[in-house]
């Protein structure tokens, strides 16, 4: 590879209830070609959608700005105002400005969304705003389907992100956002256990929120808390704060740390081989 361009790729976690691999490439299907603003004048959209031979999804999320012509567009030339000509209002109407475009592909096995954080271009994605991204998406489809789906995006966190977190020689609170998983995940027997708790209470998703009281020097987390802790990190998120070795202030949670892989693709060339590998490499 004589001149290797470097990307990373993010991960996320797609869980739609009720679950099949056939809902999750209809509901990509069901979104595509569809625009939803997400974030001030950002918008977002998927381009078709393509299965695969191997069963993956792939298509790219493009982002792009709206100019909102109600305002008076300004002359760059003595910075004058003057209101847009139907030129300007044409353009608006048809293009979308700053556009950015992400490749993923998406396995409806495990549910999990593998996309270009960092593209060759050097524009990057975070997770945080790839996740409002699609649940803008989905919210809008979910809307008018009649809200028929349970749909929920979390982002991966590094393996390790939840017990370094944990480890912290004092915590002071614990926030534990669960949302219900897919039961086909199992980690061991934690999945079926928490959607049997879930279900029990007719739940779609559960908040713990710990405090540590002041005659203890930490906080101490029960089995039952570290097994909705477990499922949380790759459904929904765990929030900690408390003091590092140090002695020093800390907050952080497992979304904080995203999982991000580097790798090396050809200029020009789609990056489909590098997901495919580091989709099997962290699977």
């Amino acid at each position: 590879m004589p001149n290797p361009i470097t990307i990373e790729i993010g991960v996320l976690n797609v869980v739609s209830h009720p679950h099949s691999e056939d809902i999750y490439a209809e509901l990509f299907e069901k979104v595509s070609q569809k625009e939803a603003n997400y974030w001030g004048d950002s918008n977002a959209a998927i381009r078709k959608i393509r299965k695969r031979r191997d069963g993956f999804l792939q298509s790219s999320i493009v982002l792009g700005t709206e100019i909102d012509l109600r305002d008076p567009v300004v002359d760059r030339s003595d910075y004058t105002t003057s209101e847009a000509s139907a030129e300007d209002a044409r353009l608006s109407k048809t293009h979308l400005y700053n556009g950015r475009v992400f490749l993923f592909l998406f396995d409806p096995k495990t549910h999990r969304l593998y996309y270009e954080r960092k593209n060759q271009h050097g524009k990057k994605l975070s997770p945080n705003l790839l996740r409002k991204a699609l649940m803008r998406l989905f919210d809008n489809f979910n809307e008018e389907a009649g809200f028929i789906y349970e749909i929920n995006v979390s982002i991966v966190p590094e393996k390790d992100t939840l017990d370094r977190l944990l480890a912290m020689p004092q915590i002071d609170s614990v926030e534990i956002h669960l949302e219900r998983p897919n039961p086909s995940d199992g980690i061991d027997d934690e999945i079926h256990e928490i959607m049997e708790e879930l279900d029990e209470q007719g739940l779609q998703k559960l908040q713990t929120d710990m405090k540590r009281s002041k005659e203890s020097e930490t906080i101490r987390i029960n089995e039952k808390n570290m097994k909705r802790a477990r499922v949380a990190q790759n459904n929904g998120f765990v929030k900690v704060s408390g003091r590092n070795k140090e002695g020093e202030r800390f907050r952080g949670a497992t979304s904080d740390y995203p999982l991000i892989r580097e790798a090396e693709v050809e200029k020009g060339e789609l990056s489909t081989t590098e997901i495919l590998r580091v989709a099997k490499e962290v699977s």
